[in-house]
């Protein structure tokens, strides 16, 4: 499906396999595949990239936890902070402020 380029439809049935998972192996992989959607849908749509991006995040962070070793989680999760690192430094005054109270 992602290779369709159908990143919603990839995520929506990762989430419906999660129950059949039966090791924290098969919750690993599915993790960072579910990161891996959530980075193409951030490349994709550039107004809700920074979401996008900080789902994937969460999801490669989570998928390491599970699979310390896995070396694509790795890999992806630290291209992909490079980039969100780099979006984020150009953000305004205004919108940070904005953020921090929303984060709250």
């Amino acid at each position: 499906m992602m290779d369709k380029g159908d990143n919603d439809l990839a995520l929506e049935k990762l989430r419906e396999s999660w129950d059949l998972c039966e090791n924290d192996s098969q919750k690993a992989k599915t993790l960072k595949l579910a990161g891996d959607a959530g980075t193409t849908l951030g490349t994709e749509d550039p107004e809700m990239q920074r979401a996008h991006w900080r789902k994937a995040l969460k999801n490669y962070r989570n998928s390491l936890k599970m699979d310390p070793k896995n070396k694509d989680a790795m890999k992806a999760k630290n291209n992909l902070s490079v980039s969100y690192t780099h979006l984020r430094a150009h953000e305004t005054d205004s919108y940070l402020v904005c953020r921090l109270l929303l984060e709250k």
